[in-house]
């Protein structure tokens, strides 16, 4: 938590300007962007989240406003590797970015049209095995849904 010029208290992940009666230093947005529900941590505001995984170990949370789930975090390079070791042809540009990265952080180099053939692997993938129904389908967010999970800023 942090405060401006002016003493209203800010939050310390996203500087956006939290109500006095919110404890902790986070807003709800940045506290669904983290996952937190219950006493997670102790000492923040319990939130009613129905968590759900997929067989990779992703965590979707619901996306208030809207009718699909977000991930509560960017698909990982363990992710991304369990597909490109499932599928032949994966531009494999993703395993060598330049820098560090471990199996939990987020996979890069990976295209638009990777990211659906990802989408549409896992969505073949869960539904072979149970964990979805035919309705159900891994996809990119639409522009409203991303624009509600992570509130529809203005940049200069």
């Amino acid at each position: 938590e942090s405060r401006n010029m002016t003493g209203a208290r800010r939050c310390s992940n996203c500087g956006a300007e939290l109500p006095a009666s919110a404890p902790g230093g986070h807003c709800p947005q940045c506290l669904l962007q983290f996952g937190f529900a219950a006493s997670e941590p102790p000492g923040l505001p319990s939130l009613s989240i129905n968590r759900w995984s997929n067989s990779l170990g992703q965590v979707f949370v619901p996306v208030p406003g809207t009718e699909v789930l977000f991930c509560i975090w960017d698909t990982r390079a363990q992710d991304y590797r369990a597909y490109a070791q499932a599928n032949n042809g994966v531009d494999g540009s993703w395993e060598n970015p330049g820098f560090s990265q471990g199996d939990d952080h987020p996979v890069v180099n990976v295209s638009w049209h990777n990211a659906k053939a990802f989408c549409a692997w896992l969505t073949q993938k869960d539904r072979s095995e149970g964990n979805t129904s035919a309705s159900q389908s891994y996809r990119l967010p639409q522009e409203t849904e991303w624009n509600q999970a992570v509130g529809n800023t203005k940049f200069p």
